[in-house]
């Protein structure tokens, strides 16, 4: 680039915003010059961003004024997000600029402490073979940085009827126990028989070692979940005939706040069921259409309770999945910072 004094009206030219003050901006090239100019307005920028300029006037004995050239939100975006990874001592690769949208899209601060976290828990996923969506979960729900934390998420999205497999193993039958420990009584149980299942589990003495391992395995699983801070994941075992059965219970607080209830049938495939605590409606979703239509038979039977919508299963709901509400989305908080500090 040619000498910066030497710029004609109206050429424009790309700079990184080096200081902001009231009714002039300092300006940095890539080779490390420093320029002062009068800015006709206060810049809408950070310091630290790349921004475009406009050269309004040039009257070539070094008086220069200057106008931003407003940026795309895409552009700014990049910007911030590679000024944060460098803070935090991250490269800024495709990855990672993909995940850092990820975490502003999931309402989470950008700062340095969340980036180096997130790449944690990246690594950890990539090695494991695991979703990208856990990265953004164990962020909101505020895990510990800790391979353990991605292996349960791994566990719980691979096998979901994790629950069914522990209590054929240790050879209960969901419906043996009860808050007593007895014949369970004609009421539902749950959660009192969840809580009792984990207590008679602690206890259980089971001679082959690798059943010891599997039951160890199951209740840091357990553990794992009462520790959720937005978000509660049960399963719940029942039985219609002689086959147990698992439904998986979500419950999410905060914006998009609700329930969400996911079953297998033989006959039926999977349904799921979600109610919106926004507008107090129960959403029925299926993997076939013959099963929406019994579905909307049946719900003629629910009054007072109001239906929202029928649909097809997409992608089954897992523990990573936001709960469906009415639309709205977290704000992000703020994630500006001033590069002088």
């Amino acid at each position: 680039m040619r000498s910066f004094y030497n710029l004609q009206p109206g050429e424009v030219f790309r700079a990184f915003i080096h200081d902001i003050q009231p009714g002039k901006v300092t300006i940095r090239f890539s080779s490390g010059e420093l320029y002062t100019a009068r800015s006709l307005v206060l810049p809408d920028a950070r310091i630290g961003e790349e921004s475009g300029f406009s050269v309004k006037e040039n009257d070539f004995e070094g008086k220069i004024i200057l106008e931003m050239v407003k940026l795309d939100t895409s552009t700014k975006q990049n910007n911030m997000l590679t000024d944060a990874l460098a803070n935090a001592g991250i490269s800024a690769t495709p990855e990672m600029l993909e995940l850092g949208r990820n975490i502003i899209e999931g309402g989470i601060p950008v700062d340095s402490q969340t980036l180096q976290k997130a790449t944690f828990f990246a690594h950890a996923e990539k090695e494991a073979g695991g979703q990208a969506d856990s990265v953004v979960f164990m962020l909101k729900e505020n895990m510990p940085a800790s391979t353990e934390s991605t292996n349960i998420i791994n566990r719980i999205l691979h096998n979901p009827g994790f629950l069914l497999e522990i209590l054929e193993l240790a050879k209960f039958s969901p419906l043996h126990l009860n808050e007593n420990g007895h014949t369970p009584a004609k009421k539902n149980a749950f959660p009192s028989y969840y809580r009792n299942l984990y207590h008679s589990l602690l206890l259980t003495q089971l001679g082959d070692f690798d059943q010891r391992e599997q039951i160890r395995e199951i209740l840091n699983i357990m553990q794992f979940m009462s520790r959720l801070k937005h978000r509660k994941y049960f399963q719940i075992p029942f039985t219609t005939g002689e086959k147990p059965l698992l439904a998986e219970f979500h419950s999410s607080t905060g914006v998009s706040s609700g329930a969400a209830i996911a079953i297998e049938t033989a006959n039926l495939g999977r349904i799921e069921f979600f109610v919106h605590k926004s507008n107090s409606t129960v959403e029925f979703r299926a993997d076939s259409e013959d099963t929406l239509k019994r579905l909307k038979k049946s719900s003629l039977k629910l009054k007072p309770v109001t239906v929202s919508d029928f649909k097809l299963i997409t992608e089954p709901f897992t523990i990573l999945t936001p709960l469906p509400d009415s639309g709205q989305k977290p704000t992000p908080e703020r994630y500006t910072f001033d590069m002088r500090v």
